[in-house]
């Protein structure tokens, strides 16, 4: 005996609700396009200039890069104290991970 497939999800709806299903899911993609993290399209780069810990050499310049990964331009740039930089880098990450775009360009834009 064989089976039959299945009948395709589309026809256990009418035409209205098969649309309503349609349009709920292009909302929900358009909100999350829209609301996309600012990881996902900047990544930090910090470049240290030795491997001495920056407590012990505070004379130590670090290169802090933030940059676009489409492009791979660099949107913000500080050279900082490696103290300083590393203190930066942290509050950084936290921003990346919990901002979207606009958001994180605002607040460190000019900083």
């Amino acid at each position: 005996m064989e089976r039959s497939a299945p009948p395709p999800l589309a026809s256990y709806f009418s035409g209205y609700e098969r649309a309503s299903l349609l349009d709920s899911g292009r909302r929900h993609l358009a909100t999350s396009v829209l609301a996309m993290r600012a990881n996902r399209s900047y990544r930090l780069l910090h470049t240290r200039f030795s491997r001495r810990p920056a407590r012990l050499d505070r004379s130590r310049i670090d290169h802090l890069e933030v940059v676009e990964v489409a492009s791979g331009e660099v949107v913000l740039f500080w050279d900082l104290p490696a103290p300083d930089a590393a203190r930066r880098a942290r509050r950084l990450r936290e921003d990346l991970a919990g901002l979207d775009e606009a958001t994180f360009l605002d607040r460190w834009g000019d900083a």
